[in-house]
């Protein structure tokens, strides 16, 4: 299941990459070289900015929920697996220094 995920993720992040790389900042992107000319004739400049828009958004937020799905996916394999449980964990048991010992040296003999 999380292979499932994780690969749809990596398509996602892929096809994000080449929505941003497609778009027109100010000057040409990469869709001015790659004859993008004839696309903005035919969908119209207004329209291929909307579009590209809301495929960047719509990837972003596919991004996010896949990575919080990952995540929760995880988290229950490990459980279920019993790699994770909260009573397993060991309890801390740092302590503190010894600080009745005196650091500084001696000088009651001079």
């Amino acid at each position: 299941m999380i292979g499932i995920i994780l690969g749809v993720l990596i398509l996602v992040a892929v096809l994000l990459i080449l929505i941003v790389m497609i778009q027109n900042p100010k000057g040409g992107g990469i869709a001015a070289g790659m004859g993008a000319s004839s696309a903005n004739q035919f969908l119209g400049v207004k329209k291929t900015g909307d579009l590209l828009e809301n495929a960047t958004w719509g990837l972003a937020v596919a991004i996010f929920v896949l990575s919080f799905s990952t995540s929760m996916v995880s988290k229950s394999v490990a459980e279920e697996e019993g790699e994770v449980e909260d009573e397993d964990l060991p309890k801390s048991s740092v302590t503190a220094p010894d600080t009745t010992q005196s650091a500084s040296p001696d000088t009651t003999k001079y």
